[in-house]
């Protein structure tokens, strides 16, 4: 899986279903009219990995988008956790009206939870829990905190007239659970549970600590070693008959900078068990997570819905094999380099100044585009593009450039004594085509047509500088020019899964120049690239 906008190191998870490439931005996708599509009958997939742990980045390893062909469960799981989030799933869903059938991988039941040995209670132990903003706190008793009663396992809460749950093998593919599912949809869930981490505290949020031992200051962008349960969560909705995906969210709010700080909407997904509490025991933090992920992450999950030819006949009308490409590219993230070569025609202005001298007067003559860029500007742009998972585009380009032909013209001063003539009062200016150098920051979003063609639109800003070169003295021989522009451009790819691209469009700036008229121009330009 490519995610070059997060690079991270990734840890193995015992499953080989996991990605090995590490924790990549999140995607959340809604087809549109999605409401007129039959939605009230659910085969839901569950399954959840290995508890794993992090370093400061957060180097762990998450699933990749299903694959029709690929695993869909992995071989071992966290039972304890899968049974509290089908729990807390099974509840929403019959909430919000869904006849809904949980799919598992192996064995439906739990071991039997970890008994601890009951203590003598003492009044004023605190457990206090952080989960991303909304606290969990409570004064009981200690033997109360550490043991909690137990919940029975999920599979014990089906309702007696539901449709009976089903196992299946691990390593069953996604491709074998539309086969097994009679409902309107399959919705696939799969989660990463992270148990150790670390927080990002500033210092505007941090505590000093007196633990018994040396008290500790945090400063700014201290890595905290923290505590508590993560989940790093997908979920999929496809739709039974056509196998097209409705809904989905994929590592949603994942913070950008491979770093978790305090107030992170991403730790809306587990909680964070606050600094100097006790550690809670296995059961009760696979409640509280699995509780905090199942509200956030279907906070604006579909509403049931009857349906109607309409949304079948929409469903009907999408090729699958434009629609498999568009969604794998929209999943991924992206690294695009290219280079192009383009033109631009906009307005140029420089005063050519002849200094006063014993036969030549001080005067200024002003020129324009007609002569300091006649055939415009021809540039040679290295691009960089980030394509984030969903389609935002974040670009950035060095574009260098000339403007061909030069201008040259003979002056001749008359002398202000009429009775006098003079043979020496002419002089010859030269400027050179400009040379340009300068940066682009835009940002935009991929818009896929077709397996082959996109389009970028993008708007962003620009600086240049622009240098002259001339025989004659010039007020400014460097102008700084800046602007905003707008481009929209073509992207074809020789088949749907070439990395390699050609890239044609255009564009409009407009902008000011520090020694010279307001800028004004339109640009085209051909290139060629490829995605990493």
């Amino acid at each position: 899986m490519r995610r070059p906008v997060v690079a991270l190191a990734a840890l193995l998870l015992s499953s080989a279903c996991a990605s090995t490439s590490g924790v990549g931005s999140g995607r959340v996708f809604k087809r549109d009219k999605v409401e007129t599509v039959k939605l009230e009958r659910l085969d839901v997939v569950v399954t959840v990995a290995d508890v794993q742990t992090s370093g400061p980045q957060l180097n762990v390893a998450s699933f990749d988008v299903p694959q029709v062909d690929a695993p869909l469960m992995p071989a071992s799981e966290d039972a304890r956790t899968r049974d509290e989030l089908v729990k807390a799933l099974r509840e929403r869903l019959k909430k919000r009206g869904f006849d809904a059938r949980f799919i598992y991988a192996g064995a439906r039941r739990t071991a039997a939870p970890v008994e601890i040995a009951p203590t003598a209670p003492t009044e004023t132990s605190t457990v206090s829990v952080d989960p991303g903003g909304a606290r969990i706190t409570g004064t009981s008793s200690t033997a109360e905190a550490l043991n909690p009663p137990a919940a029975p396992p999920a599979s014990t809460t089906q309702p007696p007239d539901a449709r009976p749950d089903l196992v299946l093998e691990p390593g069953t593919t996604l491709g074998a659970a539309f086969q097994a599912s009679d409902a309107d949809a399959l919705l696939v869930v799969r989660v990463v549970p992270v148990d150790a981490f670390y927080v990002f505290q500033s210092a505007q949020d941090a505590t000093v600590l007196d633990l018994g031992q040396d008290i500790r200051a945090i400063t700014d962008d201290t890595p905290t070693p923290r505590s508590g349960r993560l989940m790093f969560g997908q979920a999929f909705l496809y739709d039974t008959e056509t196998r097209l995906r409705l809904w989905s969210k994929n590592l949603p709010e994942f913070p950008e900078s491979n770093r978790i700080t305090p107030n992170a909407a991403f730790l809306d997904y587990g909680f964070v068990t606050e600094l100097g509490q006790p550690e809670l025991p296995v059961e009760r933090r696979a409640e509280i997570a699995a509780t905090r992920f199942v509200q956030t992450m279907f906070a604006d999950f579909l509403d049931p819905s009857a349906g109607s030819e309409a949304g079948r006949a929409m469903l009907a009308a999408v090729d699958p094999t434009m629609e498999a490409a568009r969604q794998a590219f929209l999943d991924e993230g992206w690294l695009g380099l290219g280079v192009d070569v383009g033109w631009t025609g906009e307005t140029a202005g420089a005063n050519v100044v002849f200094l006063p001298s014993d036969t030549i007067p001080g005067r200024t003559i002003e020129l324009g585009t007609g002569a300091l860029a006649p055939s415009g500007v021809f540039r040679v742009t290295p691009r960089m593009d980030i394509v984030s998972p969903g389609g935002f585009t974040f670009e950035v380009a060095v574009p260098l450039g000339f403007g061909p032909g030069s201008f040259a013209r003979t002056y001749h001063f008359d002398n202000p004594d009429a009775g006098l003539s003079d043979t020496d009062r002419g002089t010859r200016a030269t400027i050179s085509g400009p040379t340009t150098g300068g940066l682009e920051v835009a940002a935009g979003y991929v818009l896929p047509l077709s397996p082959t063609f996109d389009l970028l639109p993008t708007i962003g800003v620009f600086g240049e500088a622009w240098f002259l070169d001339t025989s004659a003295a010039i007020e400014d021989d460097v102008h700084l020019r800046l602007g905003a522009q707008a481009r929209l451009d073509a992207i074809i790819h020789p088949s749907p899964s070439s990395r390699f691209f050609v890239r044609t469009g255009g564009g409009v700036r407009i902008g000011v120049d520090t020694a010279g008229p307001a800028v004004f121009g339109a640009s085209l330009n051909l290139g060629v690239g490829l995605f990493l």
